[in-house]
């Protein structure tokens, strides 16, 4: 009866699934671009705030008193193995904003 419109038809609605699936797989593509620039948003921001917040005793002027100076030793040593510590953190940081870049979900400055 009306083989050539039904072939016309199904060829139709199989492109738009075709262009609906596209678009889907793009869609989904950007979400996860989204997503990974998020948590390196997050992440850094946790880093900014640790270093912000380190960056007060690193500054600090109390070493020229010459006062108690066996609890500053402690604290400097302290701080010194915080530092140590964090610098996977900061260094993965700092891989992930170039991966980032050189995947091209962000752009670099």
């Amino acid at each position: 009866y009306a083989a050539v419109e039904i072939a016309e038809r199904r060829a139709s609605v199989l492109a738009r699934w075709a262009k609906l699936k596209e678009s889907v797989l793009d869609w989904r593509s950007r979400l996860g671009q989204s997503q990974s620039l998020q948590q390196f948003n997050r992440d850094a921001d946790e880093v900014e705030a640790w270093i912000t917040e380190k960056m007060g005793t690193a500054t600090d002027e109390s070493y020229r008193d010459p006062i108690n100076l066996q609890s500053k030793l402690k604290k400097h040593e302290a701080f010194q193995a915080e530092v140590v510590a964090n610098k996977v953190r900061v260094d993965g940081i700092i891989e992930a904003g170039k991966e980032l870049i050189e995947s091209q979900k962000c752009p670099g400055r």
